[in-house]
């Protein structure tokens, strides 16, 4: 990470003369280190980031900071520093970093998932400070996909990360999910400005040992309430005391009297009557009073090349003398910045950098607006810093106030093509709603009239980057307005857009309507060649493969006539080798795509050689060369997610996922299926999502899982015939296995099916080949008996033999009566798959969800993951007549509309990776195993509690309360797991109290140690701290006397609620 970001990992060091103020900070360090979440919400000024960091430089915990800003709002960028802030602590952090580097804006929801579970299983206790959190909160971007997913994370990190402490400090109350819930569950604390006031003794201490001065109870009592306790204002009047007699004291010779003091504050004598309200805001936040202490005690005395150091320096975040001396072009930074530090300026600073207090720097940015064109010089001359430093959201804001709009529109066409590369879409989409929103002279002006004034040719780069994040309508909407506004060159190539991306979404019949709107006379050779590239496209997704063709090798002769670069040579080959692969031709293929991969290397440009790949994955996969094809898809997929290619992206999921299946993984097959058709409908991808779906419907039938079957057929009915020849051969073998499944098949209508997957049949892949013969003898034997169907038997032996010997017996297990048919008849390998579909499944479970998850079949661990452990937890806690699937997917999902698909995918993962019968029948979801042979710790933990509840019954409940129920759940699932995990809770804290009790007197010591358990458990309840302290007084353990009590204050504190007073007397009288 470079250094000059590395500012924003580094405790603050604050320039000003404070004191710490230790009541506050052991607060901290107790409600911190015992709490998942500690919140200081608070205006500017008030010691939000003074606090904390003073208690991280003592804190027995270890510390990761981070200071956010403007530029966090992106996911992206988040992720890169939250990881960097917390890599000695998350021992997976380095590898997610790596993983990050080539994370697509659509793959930042798995990267998060990964983090938040790398969280969750930190080995040790630390906290993370999250300085500035009000920065992802204000103004937030419009339509920046993943922008919401931060919080989403940083809620599963409150909740789950058991050994992460989440500390924020943010002027408003943090936007975090669940935080309420939390606060009343006592598992947060939120710090307003009254926790943070300073009282009378700190505003003494701070005097005197700060600044030399000697102030009275009454003096300082007067300060405070004049102030209410605000950290800045009271600092800033001791700044203006020092100032007007620096070093003065009480009654001493040579210094002033009481009342001098009060005339050097500013302050008059308060009457006995007037006491300030402690819990009203005080009235010392106004500006114009803050602005007239900065100019008259902290401005007016300082030199004036210092005074003009520091007003030309507020244009920037931070500084450092070499970005300063840039500014100014000047060569004495260095040692203006040396003043700074000296006279204890308004500064903070991390890793060498500077930057001023939010406050001081607004009055700074006044005073520099006293002169308009020196502003707007300095201005500029920091947008050309942040510009050439690649920090283009500051570059931009800089020249936006300089109202140098033109050199706003110059700074982002240089960078959308490389922040395009680099996957900083949400950055660009930021930087174009600003620039926008100036253009237009409104920041919340509809999309509309955003548009308005954006230069055509940024419109069009503008509609590339929502389309890699397949945001179609706006990305449309640009283009149209390119169109309206631009030139004739300009409009051409709007049109020729329009159509490109009317073919990536599978509309064939669109795009070659606007493909028609295109004035080809009117091209220019450039855009001819554009037209003619994207016209093969089109025509290729039309199914007019010959027309497809002539315009590619019309695009060559271009291409060669005009010299194009060689990247319009990889994209020609490209599409030529797709378009003869589809026409069956896989040598004319094979050369065209491996001229295009060479192009593609050759030009440097990786994006576009991810399609390219694919297909050449695709075609070693159907000649079996499943090493070269895994290899080649695996290339194409990490490319594809670089570089934000959705679509592509999509399909190379789709091909891995036919591999799986050849490769005999039909668990993961299925996975990949079912993800790539959410992740294509949430893109709107059309061709893709057709294809997902049949490959789930294909590889659903071919497990024998009617239930997902039934779901992905019902997701398929809703198809028109696709275009794709592979999909509907896919779709029609799909559909025939399904009906054959059913009790009493329609054998006419499976007749048809298989006729129309047999006219499609040199377009599927080898598995599904084998199962279209094999589907074909259980046709013939349903009419005619073994002897009709012994040659096509042969057939789909012959097409299994190359086939991984887990697919062949799923192949054959559709077929079960036609399998021992051939078994009998001693047909070629029919024993052998007969033998291997008797094999025993697991018999014995034990699954713990009490602290830490762990299920074991038959002693082996099974590596689920947080989904279907909170699936198998919820069916487990149904019991044997199990829940309403209504009721499961609510638990489990957290949502109201149910996805079939998902919830019987899930369910036979569940099954196969643990040996469970998991099923969903007649709307009810259950297990079917013999319950007798499950172990489940929270069965045990609940049955060892059932009335009438013994000694031993507690302490075996007791043993078996290893944790809280379920960590690491899902987010979807957290209203069913708190509420059962309160539940758990509740009923251990009242057994280990119950047993604490039945051994007070014989054994204090254990006694203790249980009371404490509950207190860290919940510590509210009263009656248990007062047991607590009576025994610690017994046993003379005063220091556990008061923390004891301090802790039930801090806990009651975050609910609003102070002890009752019979507790308090307790405490006085024991302590």
């Amino acid at each position: 990470m470079p250094l000059r970001f590395q500012q924003k990992l580094i405790i603050p060091a604050a320039s000003r003369p404070l004191i710490e103020r230790r009541e506050l900070l052991d607060q901290l360090e107790r409600d911190i280190s015992s709490m998942r979440v500690v919140a200081t919400a608070a205006p500017a000024g008030w010691g939000k980031t003074t606090a904390l960091a003073q208690w991280a430089a003592r804190s027995a915990l270890p510390v990761a900071w981070y200071t956010l800003d403007a530029a966090d709002r992106d996911p992206h960028l988040f992720l890169d520093y939250l990881l960097h802030s917390v890599a000695a602590f998350v021992p997976d952090a380095g590898a997610i970093l790596a993983r990050l580097a080539s994370t697509s804006p659509q793959g930042l929801a798995d990267v998060m998932q990964a983090v938040a579970l790398a969280f969750a299983a930190a080995p040790q206790p630390f906290a993370l400070v999250l300085d500035d959190f009000h920065a992802l909160d204000e103004d937030p971007p419009r339509q920046i996909p993943g922008s919401a997913l931060t919080l989403d994370l940083l809620a599963s990190i409150a909740e789950y990360a058991a050994n992460c402490h989440l500390v924020i400090a943010s002027r408003t109350l943090p936007a975090l999910h669940g935080l309420v819930r939390m606060l009343a569950q006592r598992r947060a604390a939120v710090y307003d400005y009254t926790a943070l006031q300073m009282n009378a003794a700190d505003v003494q201490r701070l005097a005197g040992e700060s600044y030399g001065i000697s102030l009275t109870d009454e003096r300082a009592e007067q300060l405070t309430a004049r102030l209410g306790g605000w950290v800045t204002g009271i600092v800033l009047s001791l700044d203006k005391a020092s100032v007007e007699s620096h070093g003065f004291g009480a009654q001493t010779p040579g210094r002033r009297s009481a009342e001098s003091q009060l005339w050097a504050l500013g302050l008059d004598p308060l009457p006995q009557s007037e006491p300030a309200a402690p819990d009203s805001p005080p009235a010392a936040l106004d500006t114009q009073q803050i602005y007239a202490y900065f100019a008259e005690q902290i401005i007016q005395p300082l030199a004036p090349e210092l005074r003009e150091f520091l007003e030309d320096t507020s244009v920037l975040e931070d500084l450092s003398p070499r970005r300063c001396d840039a500014l100014r072009q000047r060569d004495d930074s260095a040692q203006l910045l040396d003043d700074v530090k000296r006279h204890g300026l308004f500064t903070s600073s991390r890793a060498g950098w500077i930057a001023y207090h939010s406050l001081f720097r607004d009055y700074l940015r006044t005073r520099l607006a006293r002169d308009p064109q020196r502003e707007r010089t300095l201005l500029l001359r920091a947008g050309d810093l942040y510009r050439d430093a690649d920090e283009i959201e500051r570059a931009l804001d800089c020249y936006l106030e300089a109202g140098a709009l033109q050199a706003a529109i110059d700074l982002l066409r240089g960078a959308v093509q490389r922040f395009r590369q680099r996957s900083r879409q949400a950055t660009l989409l930021t930087c174009f709603e600003r620039l926008q929103a100036a253009e237009s002279g409104a920041q919340h002006a509809a999309l509309g009239a955003q548009h308005l004034r954006l230069p055509p040719d940024l419109l069009l780069a503008q509609a590339r980057v929502y389309s890699d994040l397949a945001m179609w309508e706006p990305a449309y909407l640009a283009i149209q307005l390119a169109e309206a506004t631009g030139g004739p060159a300009i409009q051409q190539e709007a049109r020729i857009l329009r159509a490109d991306l009317l073919a990536l979404q599978g509309e064939p019949e669109r795009a070659r309507a606007a493909l028609e709107e295109v004035d080809e006379q009117a091209l220019t050779p450039e855009l001819h060649l554009a037209y003619n590239i994207t016209a093969g496209r089109v025509r290729i997704v039309c199914g007019e493969l010959p027309a497809a063709i002539a315009a590619l090798e019309r695009a060559q002769t271009l291409a060669a006539e005009t010299g194009d670069d060689i990247s319009s040579l990889a994209d020609i080959s490209d599409n030529l080798g797709w378009a003869y692969a589809m026409q069956g031709n896989r040598a004319a293929a094979l050369k065209h795509l491996k001229r295009a991969d060479a192009c593609w290397q050759a030009s440097g440009n990786s994006g576009r050689r991810a399609l390219t790949l694919n297909n050449l994955g695709t075609l070693a996969m159907e000649d079996g060369r499943a090493v070269e094809a895994r290899a080649a898809l695996e290339a194409g997929l990490a490319i594809a997610q670089q570089t934000a290619r959705r679509r592509e992206e999509t399909i190379l999921r789709c091909s891995m996922a036919e591999l799986d299946i050849l490769e005999g993984d039909l668990e993961q097959a299925l996975t990949r299926f079912t993800e790539t058709h959410a992740m294509a409908v949430r893109m709107d991808l059309p061709v893709s999502v057709e294809a997902a779906a049949a490959g789930a419907l294909w590889a659903a039938v071919l497990g024998g899982d009617t239930g997902l079957g039934r779901a992905w057929l019902d997701v398929t009915s809703a198809f028109a015939a696709p275009t794709q020849p592979e999909v509907r051969g896919r779709l029609a073998l799909g559909r025939a296995l399904f009906e054959q499944l059913q009790k009493r098949p329609d054998h006419a209508l499976v007749a048809d099916l298989v006729a129309e997957a047999t006219a499609h049949e040199a377009f599927i892949s080898a598995p599904e080949r084998a199962a279209l013969a094999l589907l074909r003898a259980a046709l013939s034997f349903a009419r005619g008996g073994w002897a009709r169907a012994a040659a096509e038997w042969e057939e789909f032996a012959a097409r299994a033999e190359g086939l991984p010997d887990l697919l062949q017996i799923r192949i054959a297990a559709l077929h079960r009566p036609l399998l021992e048919a051939a078994a009998q008849a001693r047909a070629r390998g029919a024993q052998r798959l007969l033998d291997a579909l008797r094999k025993p499944a697991p018999s014995r479970w034990r699954i713990t969800a009490l602290g830490v998850f762990r299920c074991l079949a038959d002693g082996v661990p099974c590596d689920l993951s947080p989904l279907h452990r909170a699936l198998l937890v919820r069916l487990l806690d149904a019991g044997p007549q199990g829940l309403s699937v209504e009721r499961l997917w609510e638990s489990v999902w957290g949502d109201d509309e149910i996805s079939m698909p998902a919830l019987h995918q899930a369910l036979r993962r569940l099954r196969v990776q643990t040996g469970l019968a998991v099923a969903a029948r007649d709307g009810a979801c259950a297990i079917r195993s013999p319950w007798e042979a499950i172990e489940y710790d929270v069965r045990a933990f609940e049955e060892a509690l059932e009335p009438p509840v013994s000694r031993e019954g507690i302490q075996r409940a007791a043993e078996l309360y290893r944790g809280d129920f379920l960590p690491g759940a899902p987010l979807g699932a957290a209203l069913w797991v708190d509420a059962r995990r309160a539940h758990l809770q509740q009923r251990y804290c009242d057994a280990l109290e119950q047993l604490a009790r039945s051994v007070e007197h014989d054994q204090p010591q254990l006694a203790i140690h249980y009371y404490q358990q509950v207190m860290q458990i919940d510590g509210c309840r009263e009656q248990t701290a007062a047991r607590l302290m009576r025994l610690a007084a017994r046993a003379g353990n005063r220091s556990l006397v008061t923390a004891t009590f301090e802790h039930l204050k801090g806990a009651l504190r975050a609910l609003g609620a102070t002890p009752e007073p019979a507790t308090a007397q307790l405490y006085q009288q024991l302590h």
